[in-house]
């Protein structure tokens, strides 16, 4: 139906055909057909910003539409559209178009029968070209293109980039006019509400000679001298001024890499940490950051690491929005200095949020958080948390009575948005934790997991959600890191003996206390200590007559899960240390009396698992060979090895004849 029609009435049912989709058996056809028209001269600039912003909007959407012949037709007008443009204004219209009424009427909108100079934003005459910092009264169908095309420029630079299109006059046309432009921004115009559209477009034209000087590296030494005027000159500035020049900074050098890192660390520190009040700052503070993560962690000293505080700030406010830009930065922030501190301040970004929203006046914090707040007193804690540079420390003492002090916020809409969707950095940084740290990090990052299963600050389930996630994390880690059960014996010790701590978070304390059975062996890590086994032993097996000698405890599900959690762990351990079989054997014999004839699914399990373990301890090749088996590597030694007994087995196997009689 299309196909038929010329380009001008193509153009009416181009909207249509962007919601229909890319899909159609003729649609290519369609996109060929527009793309001659942008070649063609008959055609009119109205159809053609028409179509160009079109294919703009598809090509973004789908890359794979554009081959590089379509690429290169469409890059090869850019030079006309951008440099050959009407310097004077569009003449009167046509008095046909005009009514009686309107063409008698006085008017400051109608069109001179002389055309009019094109301006710039400070009043004067535009002598050069025009750009889409120039004012026309009335701007001409070639100037609209003009605009449109500025508009796009970016994208279709990076295509150009892409098919690798680097023809001289695209990039000598592309690289005249940004520089024009930024000139243009320069210059103090006479409308201040013109200012922005000034910063808007210098904007867009660093991002564009960026791509520029990526596609072709000769156009840098007529670039950078501006680029460095304009950090002399601007530095800091607006947000995206300042990462649209730190960008090209990061992308092409040209500035000493000592002053290039003192700019980013003033930008982090200072910059960053106010931006979250604004949001198209927090977008282009996450959208820099984003883009620039491997320059940035890997070429500016350890920026990230050192300013992660003032980024998480943007997250805390903005939480819903960048989770995902988050995740992807996190990892960066992470380190063996910095680990454990990036946990602390992950757990507490609820809070970070309260404490922002009190120390910024907010109108929404109630008057009973302020009245609470005593100077002295909470002042130096809530710089602490409001800090923006790492380093300084992981915690702070008395951090349960400031959570304390700002309880009444923890309703507030904004901390129960950061206590939702902190969890999924949590789960991230765990995740990246477990694939880069090392036994010696994780023993120093278990205590601050103990110490925050009991203090965190957030919205109604925060705390439970937290513990959960933390109890998720026991098994994976100490599977990666048995070390941990030895490093830390007297901290993991003296938590199992707290009462107060199985009911404060029994999924994690059942958690570990399977993890110090099944990875405190000599099968897994060469620091085994038979004295810390022992320590294991006592303090499980006080956990155990503890819970036995509470009969309405053992009625519950949770508690009996726990203590088959704890019999299975006592048994692993005393086939460890031979002088603890007989307390094992005691404690089994124990449980097993207190299920009774219990009828109950919990009571059926428990005393099922008493009966195998007994079997198993009185019978000690088995028992070693189940309760504390070889690790992974051994087995499969086993398995392949040929001198190994499976093996042997075959070829014994392979060996005799199959009605079992030699020759």
């Amino acid at each position: 139906m299309l196909l038929p029609l010329p380009p001008d009435q193509i153009v009416i049912f181009l909207q249509p055909l962007l919601v229909q989709g890319t899909g159609s058996r003729y649609y290519r056809e369609i996109f060929e057909k527009l793309l001659r028209a942008l070649e063609d001269n008959d055609t009119s600039y109205d159809t053609k910003c028409h179509i160009l912003l079109y294919l703009t909007q598809v090509t973004e959407a789908n890359e794979s539409l554009l081959t590089t012949e379509d690429a290169q037709a469409v890059l090869s007008q850019f030079p006309g559209w951008l440099l050959d443009c009407s310097a004077f204004s569009a003449k009167k219209m046509a008095t046909s178009l005009l009514s009686a009424s309107q063409q008698q009427a006085p008017s400051r909108f109608r069109r001179s029968e002389t055309p009019q100079p094109v301006y710039e934003l400070d009043g004067t005459v535009s002598q050069k070209m025009f750009t889409v910092l120039s004012c026309a009264k009335y701007n001409t169908p070639d100037q609209t293109l003009n605009i449109a095309t500025f508009s796009v420029l970016r994208h279709w630079t990076a295509a150009a980039l892409h098919h690798k299109f680097a023809d001289e006059r695209f990039v000598s046309a592309v690289r005249q006019y940004c520089l024009y432009v930024i000139g243009q921004s320069q210059k103090k115009p006479t409308q201040p509400e013109d200012s922005e559209s000034q910063r808007a477009s210098l904007v867009e034209a660093l991002h564009v000679l960026d791509t520029l000087c990526l596609l072709e590296n000769s156009t840098l030494q007529e670039v950078m001298p501006t680029i460095q005027r304009l950090v002399d000159s601007l530095y800091p500035s607006s947000v995206a001024v300042d990462t649209a020049l730190l960008q090209f900074l990061l992308h092409h050098g040209g500035m000493d890499q000592g002053r290039l890192d003192d700019m980013i660390a003033k930008f982090l520190e200072e910059v960053v940490a106010e931006s979250f009040r604004d949001d198209a700052d927090a977008v282009q503070v996450t959208t820099f950051v984003q883009e620039n993560l491997a320059q940035l962690c890997y070429n500016c000293g350890g920026v990230l690491e050192k300013y992660f505080p003032a980024l998480f700030k943007v997250f805390a406010w903005h939480p819903r929005h960048f989770t995902a830009a988050f995740s992807e930065i996190l990892p960066a922030v992470m380190s063996s200095k910095t680990s454990v501190e990036v946990f602390y301040c992950l757990v507490d970004l609820p809070c970070t949020v309260a404490t922002m929203l009190v120390g910024s006046k907010d109108p929404s914090v109630p008057e009973s958080v302020h009245v609470r707040i005593v100077a002295d007193t909470h002042a130096p804690m809530m710089k602490f948390v409001l800090r923006n540079t790492s380093g300084v420390g992981d915690t702070f003492a008395g951090a349960a009575r400031f959570h304390g002090v700002i309880s009444g916020l923890s309703s507030h809409p904004r901390v129960v948005q950061c206590s939702t969707h902190v969890l999924s950095l949590l789960t991230c940084f765990f995740s990246t934790f477990l694939e880069y740290a090392d036994a010696e990090l994780a023993s120093r990052l278990v205590p601050p997991m103990l110490e925050r299963l009991t203090i965190s600050y957030g919205s109604t389930n925060y705390a439970e959600k937290l513990r959960k996630a933390l109890a998720d994390v026991v098994p994976p880690l100490f599977k990666k890191f048995p070390e941990i059960t030895f490093l830390l014996t007297n901290e993991l010790v003296d938590y199992l003996s707290h009462t107060v701590n199985r009911n404060a978070a029994p999924e994690f304390f059942a958690n570990l206390v399977w993890a110090i059975g099944e990875f405190a062996s000599p099968s897994e890590t060469p620091l085994f200590n038979p004295s810390a086994v022992a320590d294991y032993f006592e303090v499980l097996e006080c956990v155990t007559f503890e819970l036995l000698g509470s009969a309405s405890m053992i009625q519950q599900l949770r508690p009996s899960r726990l203590l088959c959690v704890l019999i299975t762990s006592l048994a692993k351990l005393a086939v460890r240390s031979q002088d603890l079989l007989p307390r094992a054997m005691l404690c089994l014999a124990k449980s097993g009396q207190a299920c009774g004839d219990s009828q109950s699914q919990h009571h059926l399990i428990l005393a099922q698992r008493v009966r195998e373990l007994s079997t198993l301890l009185q019978t000690s090749g088995a028992a070693s060979a189940i309760l504390s088996p070889p690790t992974e590597d051994e087995l499969e030694r086993c398995h392949y090895s040929k001198s190994q007994l499976p093996k042997l087995m075959d070829l014994i196997g392979v060996l005799t004849p199959e009605d079992g009689q030699t020759e």
